[in-house]
């Protein structure tokens, strides 16, 4: 029986990388009375996945895990359970038992929500009005958003404006924040820090790379012409 795990990854735990989130995971689960199943063989394993691992450093309140159980499961006392052993910082939101043939989150990601915070002081001084009018000038009008990426194997100027679906700046609490939705997934994907950076580069202002904090706010998987959060692609009404 799937079943497919929300939870949040904030504070200090922005800084445990991904192989020691997932040992966090088995050993939590073993903690619980949830009947996980494992793989077949000589080294079995409990069966869970993660759909996008985050970036060291990087906050989120809307990560997904698919994990498999061999008998049906309490959601709220799973969800208990859970968040009862979780650490500082990690927290169970839901868990939503999946369709049969459902296919793994990681598969199916097609978009993510970013919520970007700036530090900078340079950024933070920037007037309201100025800052609002990026929403056009650096976005809605712009041709074409272009920003050297660079890979493993190779550099090269890529244009960037296709894969931002959403963008909008704005100020709350005498914050300067931007909202992101980008592609994501295995076939584009849009690392936001590139957008920050093209945002930078706009405003002729040096890059800085710790003058602020990214937060991943949902991860969405595509139905037709819709994006449908990865708590409601492929879920099942009932265990």
């Amino acid at each position: 029986m799937k079943m497919r795990l929300k939870f949040e990854k904030t504070g200090i735990v922005k800084y445990i990388g991904h192989l020691d989130l997932m040992r966090f995971f088995q050993k939590a689960f073993r903690r619980t009375s949830i009947d996980i199943s494992f793989t077949e063989g000589f080294n079995p394993h409990q069966i869970m996945s993660f759909a996008m691992p985050l970036g060291v450093g990087v906050e989120s309140v809307g990560e997904y895990m698919d994990f498999s159980v061999n008998s049906p499961i309490d959601i709220k006392k799973s969800m208990d359970e859970l968040n009862a052993v979780m650490c500082e910082g990690i927290m169970v939101t839901g868990i939503y038992p999946l369709i049969d043939n459902a296919k793994k989150a990681m598969s199916i990601i097609a978009l993510a929500d970013y919520i970007i915070k700036f530090d900078d002081e340079i950024i933070r001084n920037i007037d309201e009005n100025t800052w609002d009018t990026l929403n056009d000038k650096f976005y809605k009008n712009a041709l074409e958003i272009s920003i050297l990426k660079k890979t493993k194997k190779s550099e090269k100027i890529v244009d960037i404006k296709p894969m931002i679906k959403k963008f909008r700046a704005y100020t709350e609490n005498d914050e300067k924040l931007l909202f992101l939705s980008l592609d994501t997934g295995s076939e584009n994907n849009l690392n936001p820090r590139l957008v920050v950076e093209a945002l930078y580069h706009y405003l002729n202002i040096e890059y800085n790379d710790f003058g602020y904090h990214i937060k991943r706010t949902e991860l969405y998987a595509k139905k037709d012409n819709n994006y449908l959060t990865l708590g409601e692609y492929e879920c099942s009404a009932t265990l």
